[in-house]
Formats: structure tokens, sequence, C-alpha cells
């Protein structure tokens, strides 16, 4: 067919008209054809030297050409198809493709064969500034259909074990489809800060019994390893692809790539090498350095709700200045990629309105362009992008899954530029959160769906932010399931103004000198980390603010210092899997506060309410920052800044509006994520709407209304691309993703049938009762699983009350203390109150007694604090504890601040203070507007000092005699006076001062004693007695190592533990004669069970029988510093018990004897005490693990000074199976030097491997436990 040149540009504009008149093309075709042959041609001339060739609408030519003819540009309105059965070679400056066109280099139906190579080379050239001012040529711009379909190739695999240096063989996980000799491999470096990524050529490729075997043109540089301990993999990347473009010099003018305003796009198993002329190294400009000419770049190709989606599968991309693989307000599927040796970032959004899934892709070697990130340049000058990042991201609602980060800087990054972005389109979301705002900014989405990614030696895995204005009350959350990073410094760095995460069943190992894992600011909330693992981290959770509504469930620990690291909180926060009560839906309480009504002229809307999800209560809509108040809110209201103050028709025109009997309702979704599932759920509110006609409202009328699908969906993009058999069918890629090997606590799975019932919320009932929602009857069904519902109504205010009997009463505060007349303190005063804060309540500075905006009495780090301004003045040694009343008092005397608890000095000032002081809040102080949560009772101050008999006596009731002792100020609240500000008045266990009524019991729970003893074993059979300082209830006792004045190998034995005390011997080994040289040994003893130490830790304590073999397994959560002991005689020989904490927490027993002795054991009782790693600088008791110890000496430093120290050591490793010991050889206040002893009934041989070795040292002396 023959046609004008012309007629096809004139029917199909496009932005690249003007790079090219097609009246100045020097080679049209006239007819469809082969590129090779004349007849195609006008005038039968085939395209020359610097060719200006032009194909015109209808018009469609087969490239059969290997010509290395340089082509000044091609021009394709009509279809240029290549030929997938024999080798193809175009070298071309600029390859234009129009509005209408057809481009193909391959098909899923006919893809190029697995022998055939083609290959698009770029050539080199000035580019014509007049002609081409925005540098958007020398490249492939293509606005028509695209498809690319190389030969079939698994991107990645993964290494069958580690591959050492030296080696010139690699055996591979499978995996390997179309791989064959000659094909580039990247096998990725495993070092923290090395980039490490080996590029080797395949010689030979072979499938044995055991799996891939590849050889390798030369042996390798570096070890590639993973962590001892976990089944985790080394990929190995495919970068080889028979579909090959690149640069013709690409230190010259390098080419581009870019699919313009066309999502009609399929770009598969092919290869973009050394393209993008965007260099990161460099600051942006319009002149030398311009923005989005990079190796494979969608560009606007759509994102409202209805655009189609672009794919992008298989594909190898590497070289670049700048970005890898490029995605700009398009909606798109970029699955199954490997992306490597780029200086910038890998993997983009670029505007922040993108849409569609990143599935499966491996990005490696992105090593930055040595410049940080920085605010100004990132954000504000919108340059990002350059820091070496692997998943950039201006899109937060993009869903990505079982993608792989390594050899980065940072393996995410969720810091969206401040210009040059595009919010995304509302409809296009499944998720609202913020559904009354006027507009949703890219910053707002939450990341849904980001299960499954793994990072490998990134500095930092995931960095997250804002700058916007941001809607801070939802509760839609991002959820982040199944994460893996190893060798990695930190895991999620969490800048300002973000929040609401949910963080589950990661596994974290940082690498040599790993700091925080966890980075929380101030300006944050919400973050909630559930059933994973840190390991090899200093600390794993650190966070200067409150972390407001997160909760910390079903953590393990290995090798962290310090597990939470906060100003206004501590490691009481942290809760064991078997307090999650698992739901299968939150559910939503709407409080009668709620102003469900909006109308003409009234745009105000406000929803008030109480959310219970799996991992408790929590107010609808909450947010609390430390360092200000302008973000604090409790529900959601149209009305505040953040939201955008919308108008009712905005709303309206957004949500629609149905018809009510008489009336009109406008139906919204809220959703809301589950704290500890980090399931999505969606409920109805319906805003009623007044003031309006019904002829005005019916422009909004919508007939029905359904609660969106909370299943997240991920397509399958190459099921999508492949319609028929064409093809090999689907590339293997890895499905085996890496076990977890820390098993995590089981989480309750039998639910009541009949969700938890939650306590009615109190609400005084308007005299106008509030509109309630109506419950919607029968909603449509979702397809989700995800019941549509509206919440439960509130309960009405009112009913029968006690309150008039009570006799006692006390001040009960939420969020907020109240005013007070002002009291100036300068000289000796006393302050004494008793304080019961509520139960499973976070202890922090921001619980005060009482206070002023320069001075308070409150609880820093869940310790008793003086505070005035910055500076702490006298700190309690004992911490405070949830749920249960206690005494306080605070006593200046001649400059000496002295803290009492119960009656007991438990802290003193160090330097002399006097400086005057006024309180003027009750409940409340420095940190304004975030009070004590709890209750207050018989809050007394005197302007004088009280002495330690008088304080006891405040304590018991009976206050001081006489006028000089009567106090300045009394709040006993016994004259229910209202404080406002939210308080309460509420009953008090806590009977009125002189009451002759016996105050409250706060003798501790249980105790802990340690001890030391010195002793000589005279012979075998000598068994001696230790007396218990009080009695310890169902007492568990473990002892050791014994020191070592004495050379015959020995160890410490335990029988007859009773409430009152225990036996012990020294023991030896069978084969020598049980006598011994005077020893020194330490011992600790407490109840059977879990309990607290003062300081916050837990500590646990159980006995087990072992079996005939001489094992016991026993489960005790959170196994950090575990103690075993024999604590029987069954057996007439002598014994040990060594101790093996497996990967699940789980504490693997197993007795030993000596080495000639053989057969059975007789079943022994073992006990097992389990304890949190760490130290406080308050409490005098230290504990930890020492790793890499043998049978030479080595020391176990305790990190503070005992006058009189108990030390206490168990092996819990099985590195070694030899028998063994640990043997005291020398002890001071500071440190004990140990080591590994052997016994020799075999041979005199006593070299051990190395193992770890738990610990515990502290003051002898009795510990109150609770």
């Amino acid at each position: 067919m023959e046609m004008n040149d012309t007629d096809g540009a004139m029917m199909a504009h496009g932005m690249t008209d003007a790079l090219f008149d097609v009246n100045d093309a020097t080679h049209v075709a006239v007819s469809s054809g082969a590129w090779t042959d004349p007849s195609t041609w006008k005038g039968g001339r085939i395209p020359t030297e610097d060719a200006k060739v032009h194909i015109p609408m209808g018009i469609e030519v087969e490239y059969d050409s290997t010509s290395d003819v340089r082509l000044e540009v091609v021009r394709v309105d009509g279809a240029l198809d290549f030929a997938t059965n024999q080798d193809t070679y175009m070298l071309v400056e600029s390859l234009y493709t129009g509005t209408m066109s057809r481009l193909t280099i391959g098909t899923a139906d006919n893809p190029v064969d697995a022998d055939v190579k083609a290959q698009m080379i770029f050539a080199d050239g000035e580019i014509d500034l007049a002609l081409d001012p925005e540098q958007v040529g020398h490249g492939l711009v293509a606005e028509g259909k695209v498809e690319i379909h190389g030969h079939e190739k698994s991107p990645y695999t993964a290494l069958d074990g580690n591959a050492m240096a030296g080696s010139s063989t690699l055996t591979l996980d499978g995996g390997t489809e179309g791989w064959a000799v000659g094909d580039t491999i990247v096998v990725m470096g495993t070092e923290l800060g090395k980039f490490q990524d080996e590029y080797r050529t395949i010689t030979s490729i072979s499938e044995t019994g055991n799996g891939v075997v590849v050889k390798l043109d030369s042996p390798l540089d570096y070890n590639h390893t993973s962590p001892e301990g976990h089944d985790l993999d080394i990929y190995v990347g495919n970068s080889t692809r028979n579909v090959f473009l690149t640069s013709e010099n690409p230190e010259g003018v390098r080419g581009h790539v870019m699919m313009m305003h066309t999502p009609d796009v399929s770009v598969q198993f092919a290869e973009f090498s050394e393209l993008g002329r965007t260099d990161k190294s460099r600051l942006l400009n319009d002149t030398d350095n311009v923005a989005s000419r990079y190796p494979l770049h969608l560009h606007e190709t759509g994102t409202s709700a209805d655009s189609e989606m672009a794919v992008l599968y298989g594909n190898s991309v590497h070289g670049s200045p700048g970005w890898g693989i490029v995605q700009h307000s398009s909606n798109a599927a970029i699955d199954f990629n490997f992306v490597h040796d780029i200086d910038g970032a890998g993997i983009v959004s670029e505007d922040g309105d993108e849409l569609g899934q990143w599935i499966g892709n491996f990005v490696t070697g992105v090593p930055g362009t040595g410049s940080k990130f920085s605010i100004q340049r990132d954000e504000h000058d919108a340059d990002f992008g350059h820091s070496g990042v692997a998943y950039e991201n201006q899109a937060r609602q993009i869903i990505q899954q079982d993608n792989i980060a390594a050899n980065a800087n940072t393996g995410w990054m969720f810091r969206a530029a401040e210009t040059s972005v595009d919010n995304p389109d509302r409809d296009a979301l499944q998720f609202d959160p913020a559904p009354l705002k006027d507009v949703i900014n890219n910053e707002e989405p939450a990341i849904v769906g980001f299960h499954d990614n793994q990072a490998i030696a990134v500095n930092t895995v995931l960095d997250t932010g804002h700058r916007q204005d941001m809607a801070t009350t939802t509760d839609l959350r991002s959820d982040m399931d199944g994460m893996i990073a190893w060798e990695v410094n930190r895991v999620f760095d969490i800048f300002s103004y973000t929040g609401e995460y949910v963080i589950s069943n990661g596994l974290f190992i940082g690498a040599d000198g790993a700091g925080r894992a966890v980075k929380m600011p101030q300006k944050h909330e919400s973050t909630s980390i559930v059933n994973s693992h840190f390991e090899n981290f200093n600390t794993a959770i650190s966070d200067t603010g409150l972390n407001h509504d997160g909760v910390y469930m079903g953590l393990t620990f290995k090798n962290v210092n310090n597990k939470i690291e906060a100003y206004l909180y501590g490691d009481e926060r942290l809760q064991n899997a078997s307090e999650i009560n698992l739901m299968d839906r939150p559910k939503l309480t709407i409080d009668s506060s709620s102003d469900l009504t909006m109308g003409k002229g009234d745009g105000k809307i406000y929803i008030s309410g109480t959310i219970v999800d799996s991992a408790g209560t929590l107010q609808l809509g909450s947010n609390r920052w430390t360092t200000t108040t302008h973000s604090d809110y409790d529900g959601i209201d149209t009305t505040t800044n953040d939201m955008g103050q919308p108008e009712p028709e905005e709303l309206l025109a957004h949500h629609g509006a149905m018809r009510d009997g008489d009336g009109w309702i406008m139906p919204i979704t809220l959703w809301i994520t589950d704290r500890v599932t980090g399931e999505h759920h969606a409920y109805r509110i319906d805003i009623n709407v007044t003031g309006y006609s019904d002829a005005f409202m019916e422009q909004f009328e919508i007939s029905e209304f359904s609660l969106p699908s909370n299943e997240i969906v991920v397509l399958d993009s190459y099921a999508m691309t492949h319609s028929g058999d064409g093809g090999s069918g689907q590339p293997d890629t890895p499905v085996d993703e890496p076990d977890v090997p820390v098993d995590e606590p089981d989480v309750p799975v039998d639910e009541p049938d009949v969700p938890v019932d939650e306590p009615d919320v109190p609400v005084d009932e308007p005299d106008v009762p509030v509109e309630e929602p109506d419950v919607p009857v029968d909603e449509p069904d979702t397809g989700s699983g995800d019941t549509p519902d509206t919440p439960t109504p509130p309960t009405s205010g009112g009913g029968d009350s006690n309150v008039g009997d009570l006799v006692n009463w006390a001040l009960s505060i939420g969020t907020s203390g109240a005013d007070i007349p002002s009291v100036e303190l300068s000289d000796d005063f006393t302050i004494a109150a008793w304080v019961k804060l509520a139960e499973g309540k976070n202890i922090s500075v921001a619980d005060a007694i009482v206070g002023s905006n320069d001075f308070d009495v409150n609880f820093k780090n869940g310790h008793l604090t003086v505070s005035h301004g910055n500076t702490d003045i006298a700190v309690s040694k004992v911490a405070a504890q949830d749920g249960v009343w206690a005494h306080y008092a605070v006593v200046r005397e001649g400059g000496t601040v002295r803290i009492y608890q119960d009656g007991d000095v438990v802290g003193e000032s160090k330097e002399d203070w006097t400086d005057t002081v006024f309180i003027d809040k009750l409940g409340d102080g420095q940190l304004m507007s975030r009070g004590l949560v709890g209750d207050l009772d018989e809050v007394r101050i005197w302007d004088g000092a009280h002495s330690e008999e008088q304080v006891n006596d405040v304590l018991a009731g009976v206050l001081p005699v006489g006028s000089d002792k009567d106090p300045v100020a009394v709040y006993d609240f016994e004259d229910q006076q209202d404080l406002g500000n939210g308080t309460e008045i509420v009953e008090s266990e806590i009977k009125a001062a002189n009451d002759t009524t016996t105050p409250p019991d706060t003798t501790p729970d249980s105790v802990m004693e340690l001890g030391r003893v010195e002793s000589k074993q005279l012979s075998s059979s000598d068994w001696i007695k230790v007396k218990f300082s009080q009695e310890i209830p169902d007492a568990v006792v473990v002892m050791g190592p014994v020191s070592n004045n004495g050379g015959q190998e020995s160890f410490a034995r335990v029988r007859n533990v009773t409430d009152e005390g225990f036996e012990y011997q020294i023991e030896e080994w069978d084969y020598l004669d049980g006598k011994h040289t005077t020893e020194e040994i330490s011992w600790m003893a407490m109840s059977e069970g879990t309990h607290t130490l003062a300081d916050g830790r837990t500590v646990s304590a159980t006995r087990v029988q072992t079996d005939n073999a001489g094992e016991a397994l026993v489960e005790l959560a959170g196994s950090d510093v575990v103690l075993a002991q024999v604590g029987s005689d069954a057996n007439a020989e002598a014994v040990v018990v060594r101790t093996d904490i497996q990967d699940d927490g789980t504490i693997a027993l197993e007795l030993q004897r000596q080495e000639d002795s053989r057969g059975g054991f007789d079943a022994e009782t073992v006990y097992v005490i389990r304890m949190d790693e760490g130290q406080s600088d308050h409490f005098e008791f230290s504990s930890g693990v020492q790793d890499k110890l043998d049978h030479n000496l080595g020391t176990i430093d305790f990190d503070a000074d005992y006058d009189d120290v108990a030390f206490l050591g168990s092996i819990s490793t099985v590195n070694g199976g030899d028998t063994v010991a640990l043997r005291l050889d020398d002890l001071d206040g500071g440190s004990a030097s140990v080591f590994l002893q052997e016994e020799k009934s075999l041979n005199d041989e006593v070299e051990h491997l190395f193992e770890s070795v738990s610990w515990i040292a502290g003051e002898v002396g009795v510990y109150d436990l609770t």
C-alpha cells in the first residue's frame, strides 16, 4: 500500500512531532515489507548512512538488517517489527514512534529466538539544541504501542550455600531457565559498605543432583557468605538478554529509552546497558544535565483509576550514571527485573501519583554518587535519587513485594519532594487514608502490601518521612510484613511528621558494629513492631518521642545491648506474644459527642470513637507528638488545618449522596488497620446532609454503596501479557523465600465466636440526641471476606450510680492535668501523694504528680524524678509499677533532695539545689498537656522538710500536728470538686488522712536472693546446707561457677531445695577422689514463675525433669540470659547440664557425664532461670551473654562496680560436644575471669571450641520482685 508520507503524521500528532519534520525524510516506506527489500522504499532506496527514515501510518516494516549504517533518525507512524528468527542490528541516533504506531522487538506470542540477537545501538553525536532544546532525542522515544520480548530467562537465582574467594565454580539452587555459556552473571556482595558484586562469564553450565553447577571464566575475589545460624540466600543475577539496547559511546552522548504518554507497553527479557544521560553525580540543570533521560523510563502513561497498566518484566538494566528503571506518572507492573551497577537509584517512582506494583525485582550495586541525602537537594529542590537508593519512592501507593535490595546505601526511600510532584488520583486509591480531607497529597497514602522484601548489605533498609501538611488522624497504617534484612546498619529510619506503621514478622540482623535498628523521632506516632527478631545491634528500638499508640509485641533479641532506648519509656512496653488477643476484625464504637451532620454553610464533621484491636484499646483518630501540641488530636475533625477545611459540596462531589427516607446521607469509608495483624478493615459511616434542596442533591445521588475490598491484589503481569502458548512459559523466579530462623511465639488463634465485649465508653448524652448513622442492612458482599459493617453505636449515659455512697475519692486523669492556685517553694519543702499509674500504660516523663512550666515531679524513664528545667535533681533507684497504688514523697532539706517510695528512701540528689520553684499544675508539669495517666489521691505540699518518721506517718494516714505543720496545699478530693480538663472523681482505695484504716499493702510479691558461700569438700558424700534470708516459696536455685583454688575439675551440684534453703556440694568427676579444697561459689534463688525486677526487667524461673537420655526442653519467652543447674542427685555419678538456646527461643537441656561412661540416665531435676539482658544505672544488677569463650581465660565485664558481688554463669551453647563445665578464675567488683574446663577421663586434651556464656552479677542480698 502506498500513501503520502505526511498522511500518518497529520492523523497522529504527538510530543515528538516537532523533533522531526516528515517532509525532511530522506527515505520513506511506501509499502509494507522487509527493511532490506527495495520495494518497501520510495524510489527503491534502502536507508543509507545518516538517513532520515519515515514509516507512515498504515505501513508495516519488518526490520531484518544487520547493517552498521548509521541512521540519523527513524520516525514510525505505522509499524516497525524486528525479525525474531535472525540477528538484527540497528545503529540509530533517534527513534521516534507516533501515537498510532507500533514497535515490536519480539512479542509474547513470537519472542526473539534463543539463538538470535536483536541489537539497537544509539549513535553518538552532538545534540542539535536549536532543533531539540529539551534534549529529548538521542534514544528511543515512543508514544505508541511498544512490545519487546526477548528469549525468556530467569533474572536471578540463589547460591546453594556460600561462595568463597578463589572458587571458579558456583552451585546454584535451580532457577536458571535460559542461562547459557557466555552469559554475564553477577554474584551479590555480602559485606556492608564494600560493594563487592562480582561479574563473571559462564564457561559451562550443567544440572546435577545437587543443583545447577556453573563454571566461571575467573575465580572469585571475595567471600560471599550469609550469617551463621540462619538459612538465608545469596543471590546471583543474570545480566545477559538477547534483546540488547545500548549506547555507541557511553563516554559521549548516551542514549535513553522513554515510553511517553502510552500505557500500551510491554517490555520483557531485554537488556538496557550503558544508557541514560541524567547524571546524578551533578545537580540537575536545563543545559547539560537535564532530568528524565533514563535507561528505561515510563513517562506519564496515565495514573487515573481507569489507566491501563504497562508491564516491564524480566529485564536487565545496568550501567547508568543516574537511575535505572523509572516510573513517572504511570500505572505499571515492574516485576522480576535485575537492576545493577547504577550510580544514583535503582527503581524510581518519580512524581508521587504512580500506581501499580513492583514485584520480585533484584537491585544491587547502587553506591551513590558521593553526595548524601539532604533536605535541600532531595526535598526542596526535588533532585533526589543520588545517594545510592535501591528503590526510590515518591509514591507510597505502589504495592511492593518479594523485592531484593543489596549493596546500596538505602534500600527503600520514602522521602517525598516538595516540588515537581503530583497527587494521586483519589478514585484510584483502594485505601483512602482521610475520606474527610479535601485533597490527598502524594505523602498521605499508606504503604500497603509491603511484604516479604529483603535487604542485604545496605546501610539503611527503609527511610521514611514527610514534609507536607499531613492529616494525622488516620487509623490506616502502612503494613510491612515478612521483611528480611541482614548485614545492615539500620532497619527503619523514620523521619518527622510520619506515623502509623505495622512492622511484623521480620528478621533483622545487623552488621558488625550496627547501631540502632529502628530510629523514631519526636514528631511521630503509632509504629508497632510485632513478632520480629533483632540480632547484632547495639540498640533494637530507639525513640526520642512517645510513639503514641505504638506497641511492641512478641519480639525476640540476640546480641542486642539495648532493647529499647527511649527518653519517655523503657523495656516495660515490651509485651509477650501471649498478650495478643487476636481479633478477626477491630471493633469500632462511635461516641455520642460525634457531630455526624453537615449542611449548607456547615462543613464541620467530627467523628470520635474507640477502637479495640488485637493489641488493645485506642482512640479513633488519635495523634500525639512530644515536642508540640498543635498536632495532638483525638477524633477526626474537618475544621482542622491539616484536613483542608473542605466545603460540604466538595465532599459530596467525591463521596456522593443517597436518599434516606425524606433526607439525605453521605456514606463514607473509614479504614482501620489492626496493629498486630497489619490487616486493613473498612467501616461505613453515614453523614447526615441538611440544608439543601432535593434538586441540588440529585446531582450527587448514588443508588448504592459498597465498602471497598481489603484484599491487596498482586497481578500476574506475565500472564497478563501472554494470552496464548507463545514462548516457553513463565521463567523460573526464586519462589522459596528464606525461612526466618527464629520461630516466633505462637499467636492465639482460637477466637471466641463473638468479639470480646468492649467496656462501654462513658458518655454524657446531650439533651438532644445526636443523630447516629443507621446500621446498614444487608450490605452488598464485597467479595473480600471482610464483612462490611457499621461501628457499634455509643451506649447512652445515665443509669444507676453508686457514686454518692462512696467514702473515699481520688482524681482520675487521662492525658492532661488540672490547673491549681500557684504555690511558691523557696526553701525546704515536702510533697507527698498516693499514685496509681494506669495499668498497661507507658510510664514516662509525661507523667507528673505536680509541676509547672519549669519544674515537676515526674516519672522519667519509669522512675520518679525531680526535674527543674532540663536538669534532673534527684532520681529514684526503684522503678514505678503500673496498676498499683504507691506512696511518694519528695523532701528538700538544706539543699538536699530525698525521694521516698512507700516510706523508704529510694533516691537522693548529688548536689545542693536551692532554687525557688512554683507549682501550678496537678497531674501535669513541664511537658504541658501530657499529664499523668492514672489516679492521684491525698496530694499535700508543705513548706518545710519532713523527717523519715513523718514521711512514714503520712504514709500511714497520720498527719503532723501543729500550726507549723499545716500544709500549704491539700488535694484529697473528698469534696468531689470538678477540676475540669477531662479529669474525673473516682472511688479510691486510699483512706482519708488520719483515718485509722490500714493503708494498702506495698509488700513485694516475691523476692530473689543472691548469695556467696565458701566451703571445702571433704568427701563425695558430704552436702552443705544454705539457709535463705527469708522464706522463698517454690524456690528455684542455681549455683556456680566454682572458683579455681583447686586444680581438679569441679562444679556445683544442688539438692533438697525447700522454701527455707538448699543443700550443695562441690562435685568432681568420678575418676577423681571427690575431695576438694576450699572454693567460693555464688548462688541465686527465687520463686518459680515469671517476675519483674524493680528496674523493669523480667526474670523467669522453672524446673524440669530430664528423660532417660538426659534431655529436656524448656520454653521461656525471650531467652536472653539463661542459667541452668542440676538440682537433684538421682544419678550416683557426677553430671552437669549443658544448655543450648535454639533459634526459636526454646532451651534444650542435656546432661553430660565423664566421657568414658555410657548408658542412660536416671531422671534429674534441672532448675532454669532466664533473665532479660541489661544493666541499670539505678539498680545494682547486671546480666548478659559473653560470646567466644573457650579453654583459655576470658574476661566478662559487668559495666558496674559492686562492693560485695555474686557472680553466676552458665554455658549457653553446645558448639563443642566434649563434657565441660565453667570455672571462675578471678572475681572482683567489676569483672570475672572464666574458662571452660573439660574433664580428662579419656585423655588429657582440654582444648574446647568457642561457646557463649550467660552471666548475672549483682550485690549479695535480697531483691524485691513483682
